[in-house]
C-alpha cells in the first residue's frame, strides 16, 4: 500500500526561502559557553539581532558609534508568548553570558540594549570545513576538556555528560542552608551597628524609575526593612529573614513588581503601603523560584526519575 501524501505543498529543490525569517547563530548551540542558555534566551537573541539590523539602518547609535536596540521585556514576552517573569530571565541569562549590555535611561524610558561582539572562536564554532572538491569534510572525532580538565575523545564523550540537576531534596537543603546563613549574616551585620538599608536601596537603582514609582518603591522597601515580622499567605517571616531576602532586590525584581501592581484591579485595598511592600517581597520570592518551575528542568527530572 502506497503511503498517503500530505494535503499541503512540500518544498522542492527549485524553491527559495523568500519569506522573512530569523537568523539563529549556530555557535549558540555548538559553543560550550552558550550551549546551556535556555532555548527562549537563544530565540530572544535572534530577535535582538533582527532589531539590531533595523536600528543600524535607522541610525540608532551613541556617541561611540555603538548601535543600540529598544526592545523591552514586555515586548519580548509578547513576541515569544512568554510570561513577563520568563522574559526577565531571558535578558538576565544573555547578560550573564556577556552577550548584551543594557544602559538605563531613567525617568520611565526603556533601556538601550547593546549587543556584544561575539568572540572570534565562538563565530567559528560548529562550522564544517570544505574539502578540495567543495563538499563538507567530515570532522575528526571530537575531543574537548572534560569536567575534570582532562582531554576527552569521542569514545569517552558519552561518559562526560553534564552533571545531572540536583534533586528537589538537595535544593531544599541548600535553600535552608542559604537562608540560615543569610539570617546569621544579617544579625551579625545589625549587631555591629551598621544599617544595610542604604546598600539595599542603592542596588535597586531607584533613580531610573519615574519619581512617583521610585518614592512608592522606596517606602515599600523601608517598610519591609523595619517591620517586626511579615505575614503573607499564612506564613510569618521574621525580621532577620525579611532583611536577608531584601538583599536579593534588583531593578529587574522591581520592574516585575511594578508590572504586577499595574495589573491590580482590586479597589478594596485598605493599606496600600503594606500591599505594595508585600508585592515587592513576593516578587523576590517568585523570581527566586524560577529554577524550580522551569519546564526543561522538570522534564529532565521526570525522564531520569528524580
Amino acid at each position: 500500500m502506497k503511503p498517503s501524501r500530505p494535503d499541503f505543498a512540500l518544498l522542492t529543490q527549485a524553491d527559495e526561502l523568500a519569506f522573512p525569517h530569523l537568523q539563529l547563530p549556530r555557535w549558540l548551540f555548538g559553543d560550550a559557553r552558550y550551549a546551556a542558555l535556555p532555548l527562549e534566551a537563544k530565540v530572544a537573541y535572534a530577535l535582538l539581532l533582527n532589531r539590531f539590523r533595523l536600528s543600524r539602518r535607522n541610525g540608532w547609535v551613541n556617541q561611540q558609534g555603538e548601535v543600540y536596540v529598544i526592545f523591552t521585556r514586555a515586548e519580548l514576552a509578547q513576541a515569544l508568548h512568554l510570561s513577563y517573569r520568563k522574559a526577565i530571565a531571558c535578558f538576565r541569562a544573555l547578560s550573564d553570558c556577556r552577550l548584551l549590555w543594557e544602559e538605563r535611561q531613567g525617568r520611565g524610558l526603556p533601556n538601550r540594549v547593546f549587543l556584544a561582539v561575539p568572540p572570534d572562536d565562538a563565530c567559528c564554532a560548529d562550522s564544517p570545513a570544505l574539502s578540495s572538491d567543495g563538499a563538507p569534510e567530515q570532522p575528526p572525532a571530537p575531543f574537548w576538556n572534560g569536567q575534570d580538565g582532562s582531554p576527552r575523545t569521542a569514545r569517552t564523550a558519552a561518559q562526560d555528560l553534564l552533571a545531572p540537576h540536583p534533586s528537589m531534596k538537595e535544593k531544599k537543603k541548600k535553600e535552608n542552608r542559604d537562608t540560615e546563613q543569610q539570617t546569621s549574616d544579617t544579625r551579625a551585620y545589625a549587631a555591629d551597628g551598621r544599617a544595610p538599608l542604604d546598600d539595599i536601596l542603592s542596588q535597586c537603582r531607584l533613580d531610573y524609575f519615574p519619581f512617583d514609582e521610585a518614592e512608592a518603591l522606596r517606602d515599600a522597601v523601608c517598610w519591609l526593612y523595619y517591620c517586626d515580622r511579615l505575614r503573607m499567605d499564612g506564613c510569618t517571616y521574621p525580621k532577620a529573614h525579611v532583611r536577608a531576602t531584601l538583599r536579593r532586590l534588583s531593578p529587574d525584581v522591581l520592574e516585575y513588581a511594578v508590572d504586577k501592581l499595574r495589573r491590580n484591579e482590586n479597589d478594596a485595598i485598605r493599606n496600600t503601603l503594606a500591599y505594595t511592600a508585600k508585592v515587592v517581597f513576593g516578587s523576590i520570592m517568585e523570581l527566586g523560584s524560577d529554577v524550580l518551575l522551569d519546564p526543561v528542568i522538570n522534564h529532565y527530572k521526570l525522564r531520569h526519575g528524580q
